[in-house]
């Protein structure tokens, strides 16, 4: 009798471990397995996320595929509203009317059959270069160096309720100097912790260079995890390129880019 109830006990131990695991994993496969969706970003990137992964669309003909498709669009990673886009010789703005729609800013716009998170930021000038000078150290650049452009932004991409800092640092397409090194970072600290994204150090023609900005944090798979939209700027009317980045295992990851 005695084994019969442990026997009761150990069966409802199992029956509860496994409905706790699919509650906690199997409720968000069964959600997302379906996951559909489109992502613009400026003028030569188009990104597709289908079952759970990220292919480039590319090409004109491809591009203008997706004509008179509505999309969610950004302006400078602020909402502006539910627009239809037109390709030609880049992506044009419609409403509903198809009365034109000026963007001035940097253009980000998706498509998908669920909500994806796009975060407002706020970017500001370094004010502390502690986390600075240890990169430039690590690659033996001189902290006294000159940038083109030093950034920082403050966002919580896990979503811990805990702020991590962005910081960007460049001295490519310099104004007012002409630097022997050119070089470019991009990371993240975390609990006094820095986490590369990107560097680029070199000593190529600035023709060859491109000026690295940030254009969005967002949620792409509703895995309540930002990913970061990271972009470079090419000299004159070189190609843009895109990286969508996402933060995994500790570490920063491409997941796809438009190279």
């Amino acid at each position: 009798m005695q084994s019969k109830k442990l026997y009761i006990v150990l069966i409802v131990m199992m029956v509860v471990f496994f409905l706790v695991f699919f509650l906690m994993y199997g409720v968000d496969e069964i959600i997302t397995k379906d996951d559909n969706a489109t992502i613009i970003v400026g003028n030569n990137t188009v990104w597709h996320y289908q079952n759970k992964r990220w292919m480039n669309i590319t090409g004109i003909t491809s591009f203008q595929d997706y004509n008179w498709h509505t999309f969610e669009v950004f302006q400078d990673n602020q909402k502006i509203g539910d627009y239809s886009l037109w390709y030609d010789d880049k992506w044009y703005v419609f409403d509903q009317d198809k009365n034109p729609v000026s963007i001035e800013g940097n253009l980000l716009a998706y498509e998908a059959n669920y909500d994806m998170s796009v975060s407002p930021f706020i970017e500001q000038k370094i004010t502390n270069k502690k986390y600075v000078d240890e990169v430039l150290n690590k690659y033996g650049i001189d902290t006294s160096s000159k940038f083109s452009n030093s950034l920082q932004i403050s966002f919580d991409i896990d979503q811990d309720g805990i702020m991590e800092d962005f910081y960007l640092i460049t001295n490519v397409f310099a104004i007012d100097f002409t630097p022997d090194l050119l070089f470019s970072f991009v990371f993240m600290v975390k609990n006094d912790e820095i986490y590369m994204i990107y560097d680029n150090v070199n000593q190529t023609s600035i023709y060859n260079s491109c000026k690295p900005y940030f254009t969005s944090f967002l949620d792409v798979n509703r895995d309540h995890n930002y990913e970061l939209i990271l972009s470079c700027g090419r000299y004159s009317i070189g190609k843009e390129i895109q990286w969508l980045y996402g933060f995994r295992d500790n570490q920063f990851k491409i997941l796809i880019s438009n190279e």
